[in-house]
């Protein structure tokens, strides 16, 4: 799911018939939950909104989820064929690199999306199971700064 930037996660809870979610990419805590998938997608987007606003009230900037730069160590021998290619197709090694990801990506999920923690067979079937415990709270907004490493 995708909100304002934003990409959360649900994961299904079988016993207690609930959808947990938690935006990802953040040192800060965005967590949910809801009985069914449309209400996790309206508690996902009100988690978000509540996260903006509390970072607004603190005036504080919310952290973004990525931000597209990363670094990644090779050997010498490794990076001395990366340059190599890369002149060879007369690209820079970002460029190379940034495409090897994005194909690898795309052969592994099939859309580029590596990272699937339940699919949506499973989130519908739990959403749809009557097991109900006790009235769950709709949201959760953890909010905890690690001011230390910004």
């Amino acid at each position: 799911m995708k909100y304002k930037g934003y990409t959360a996660v649900l994961k299904a809870d079988e016993q207690q018939g609930i959808l947990f979610g938690r935006v990802l990419g953040l040192r800060d805590v965005i967590t949910f939950q809801a009985e069914t998938v449309s209400q996790a997608i309206k508690e996902f987007h009100i988690s978000v909104d509540t996260y903006l606003e509390l970072c607004r009230s603190r005036q504080q900037s919310p952290e973004k989820p990525y931000s597209g730069n990363f670094m990644v160590r090779v050997n010498p021998e490794l990076h001395r064929q990366i340059a190599i290619l890369a002149q060879t197709k007369s690209v820079s090694i970002n460029s190379l690199v940034a495409s090897l990801i994005r194909d690898a990506s795309k052969r592994r999920g099939g859309s580029g999306n590596v990272v699937r923690s339940v699919t949506s067979e499973k989130v519908m079937d739990a959403s749809k199971t009557g097991k109900k415990k006790s009235k769950r709270e709709a949201k959760v907004v953890q909010h905890k700064r690690k001011a230390s490493t910004r």
